[in-house]
C-alpha cells in the first residue's frame, strides 16, 4: 500500500497546532514548530510569514470546520432538540480541542481579538436565526428573549466543564445531556417521562 506523504504546510500547521494546544501561541516559537515538523526554519518561511500567520491559519480552518458542522447539524432531519444538543456538544468539542492559554492568548493579545469577536458574531447570528426558527415553530417559548437564550447558551461550557458536575457525571455524554434537559426543561419534567 503506498505511503501518504504530508506536504510541508500541513506538517506545519499540525507542528504548531499540537504546540499551541500545550502551550498558548505566546510561548511558542518558529523554531519550535519547524523542529516539531521536522523541516528547517526556511521551509517554514516559504509557507508562512511568521508564526501569526500560522494561527490565523488555524483559527480559519477551525472557523470553516465549524460553520460547515453546523449546516451539516441544520440540513439533517431531526428535532429542534436534537439539533441544538448536536450543536452544542460540537461546540464544546471545538472549544476543548485548544488549551486555556491558547484562548487566552487569542482573546488578549493584539492580533486576533477582533477576528474571533468577529467569528463569535456571526456563530450568534446563526444560533438567533436558529432559535427565531424554533420559536416561529413551537419549539421554544415566544416569551423567552434570544439574547437571553444566546446568554445561557454561552454559559452551558463553563457548567459542563465545573468541577461539581466533573464528579457528579464523570462521562462527558452523561454530562452534556444533564446540562442540555435543565436547558430543554429547566426542573420539570421531561414530557412523556
Amino acid at each position: 500500500m503506498p505511503r501518504i506523504r504530508t506536504n510541508s504546510k500541513q506538517k506545519i500547521v499540525q507542528a504548531a497546532e499540537a504546540l499551541f494546544k500545550r502551550h498558548g501561541i505566546d510561548r511558542v516559537t518558529v523554531e519550535e514548530i519547524s523542529e516539531m515538523a521536522g523541516l528547517s526554519k526556511v521551509t517554514f518561511y516559504k509557507y508562512f510569514d511568521n508564526k501569526l500567520a500560522v494561527v490565523s491559519h488555524i483559527l480559519e480552518s477551525a472557523f470553516i470546520t465549524g460553520q460547515q458542522k453546523f449546516d451539516a447539524i441544520l440540513a439533517k432531519d431531526s428535532s429542534f432538540k436534537h439539533q441544538v444538543r448536536e450543536l452544542v456538544n460540537f461546540k464544546m468539542m471545538q472549544t476543548r480541542q485548544f488549551s486555556d492559554e491558547f484562548i487566552n492568548d487569542l482573546m488578549t493579545g493584539p492580533h486576533f481579538r477582533e477576528r474571533v469577536k468577529e467569528m463569535a458574531q456571526i456563530q450568534n447570528q446563526r444560533f438567533i436565526k436558529l432559535f427565531e426558527q424554533g420559536q416561529a415553530r413551537g419549539d421554544i417559548r415566544p416569551d423567552l428573549p434570544i439574547p437571553f437564550l444566546l446568554h445561557y447558551l454561552s454559559q452551558l461550557e463553563s457548567l459542563f466543564t465545573s468541577e461539581d458536575l466533573l464528579a457528579w457525571f464523570p462521562k462527558p455524554d452523561q454530562r452534556l445531556n444533564h446540562v442540555l434537559d435543565m436547558f430543554f426543561f429547566g426542573i420539570s419534567n421531561r414530557p412523556g417521562a
